[in-house]
Parts: structure tokens; sequence; C-alpha cells
């Protein structure tokens, strides 16, 4: 991985923290938004986290934090977190997801990218989706999903691949183009199909699997 790869981050998490800050105080958000803010800020802390420590650190925090999910579960502290009005295992997955790729000890790119997908893609496309969705939604299994949501997530994606395709992968990666092409469809795919926040799991894991292939 390049200098530049680190700088990119760096600066891209600082300037997407500042501007979490300024929606919470200035918009107001609704619950679902507001978990999903939280996923998003979630995933930047453990990208930062593991460029200046080991994935022992990161597995040992996230069990940490599964294990106050499951407090504030028994003793229903901050309820907002789980009004997503539906059935889901999103809030347990999540950490279970980081814990699984941190086991794996993919290449610090991948796990990169990965995190992102699993943090910013499905962060953003739920956080726009529900905002400017209503009026173009559509079913996948009696779940409700928003052609804007998908749209925000296949982007978000795409943008992270590049990112990662020129900053973080081998230079010597002569299939990149095709990871381009069939990574962010793969990943949109499995996200529509990955019902009660399973693809809090499936979406890293795939992204993971393709980029171990390289």
């Amino acid at each position: 991985m390049t200098v530049w790869f680190f700088v990119s981050l760096l600066l891209g998490s600082v300037v997407f923290c500042a501007g979490l800050w300024i929606i919470h105080h200035t918009w107001h958000p609704s619950h679902e938004v507001s978990r999903k803010i939280v996923h998003i800020a979630h995933a930047v802390v453990i990208v930062g986290l593991s460029i200046i420590t080991n994935y022992h650190t990161i597995i040992i925090l996230e069990v940490l934090f599964f294990v106050i999910i499951l407090i504030a579960r028994y003793w229903q502290l901050f309820p907002w977190m789980r009004q997503v009005g539906r059935l889901s295992a999103g809030e347990y997955l999540y950490p279970l997801s980081i814990i699984t790729l941190a086991i794996l000890a993919p290449a610090n790119w991948i796990f990169i990218t990965a995190i992102l997908n699993l943090g910013l893609a499905d962060g953003l496309a739920a956080v726009i989706g529900t905002t400017y969705g209503k009026g173009n939604s559509y079913h996948v299994f009696s779940h409700t999903k928003s052609l804007v949501g998908t749209g925000v997530f296949f982007v978000t994606v795409f943008l992270i691949t590049c990112w990662a395709m020129a900053y973080g992968a081998p230079t010597a990666t002569h299939i990149s183009w095709v990871v381009l092409i069939y990574l962010p469809i793969l990943t949109t795919v499995v996200e529509n199909i990955s019902l009660w926040g399973t693809d809090n799991i499936t979406v890293p894991l795939v992204t993971y699997v393709v980029l171990i292939m390289l």
C-alpha cells in the first residue's frame, strides 16, 4: 500500500466525521437515520484502528462492543437503536462481521474495503434512500427497498473499489478493472436479497472473497 492510501483515508475520515457532526446537530435525523449514522461512524473508527493497531486489538474491542449491545438489549438502553420497523439481527451481525474479518486477517487494504462497504456504502444507502426514496420504492421478499438507496449503494461501492484499487491493491493486479465492474454489481445484488439485517455480514464477506481472489 502506498502512503497516498493512508493520506487519502485520513483526510476522507476527517471530512466525513465532520459532516456527520454537522448533520447530527442541524438535521435532527430520524431513529433509522441515526442508527445508520452510528454504523457509518463505527466503520470509520474501525478503519482508522486497522491502520494504527493490529487485528487482535480490533477483535477485543468488537467483542466488548458486542457485549455492550447485549447489555443494552437486556436493560432496554438506547431503544432508538432498535426501532427499525422490521425484524432485524443487524445490530448483532455488525460487530460479528468485523470480528470475522479480523480473524481472517486479510491484507489491510482488503479489510478496509470490506469494512467501508459494510458501514459506508450500506449506511449512505439507508440514509439517502430513507430520505429520498419514498416515491421510487420496490419490494424484495416483502421488504421495502428504494431505487435511490440501491443506486447510492452501487455508486458508493464502485467509488470505494476504485479508491482501493488505485491506492491499496498490488500494482500487479492486472484484473482490477474486472473487479470494478462485478464487485459493485455482486454486492448490490447480495445487499438486496440479504434480509433481516444479514447484509451486515454478507456484504463484507462477499467483498473479502472477491478481493482475496486477485
